[in-house]
């Protein structure tokens, strides 16, 4: 929200990382991301953990955070489009955007 006060213009990039239930068809969601962002996600932990660069805006991760299957979005200021990777860990969801029930 910062972010966005001081630069309105500008919706700033974020790393974001999807956590989703074990049986989500990997490949849905995988098709899902890229059909909303144009970025193909690194999936992790047997197709659980989803990592993308994006540009971050409060309707999308409500967006995002409202998929049925979606456990927890995480997200880290990257700046630009550049990244580093998948950065956080499946056993961290209590301490990301959780979805609520």
């Amino acid at each position: 929200m910062m972010r966005r006060r001081n630069n309105p213009g500008k919706d700033p990039f974020y790393l974001i990382e999807v956590f989703t239930k074990p049986e989500i068809n990997s490949e849905d969601m995988r098709t899902y991301i890229i059909s909303k962002t144009g970025m193909n996600p690194t999936i992790h932990d047997n197709g659980t953990h989803y990592a993308f660069n994006n540009k971050l805006t409060l309707e999308f991760l409500k967006e995002l955070s409202d998929l049925k299957d979606v456990i927890a979005v995480y997200g880290d200021y990257m700046g630009a489009v550049t990244g580093v990777g998948a950065s956080h860990d499946h056993r961290e969801h209590e301490h990301g955007w959780i979805k609520e029930d």
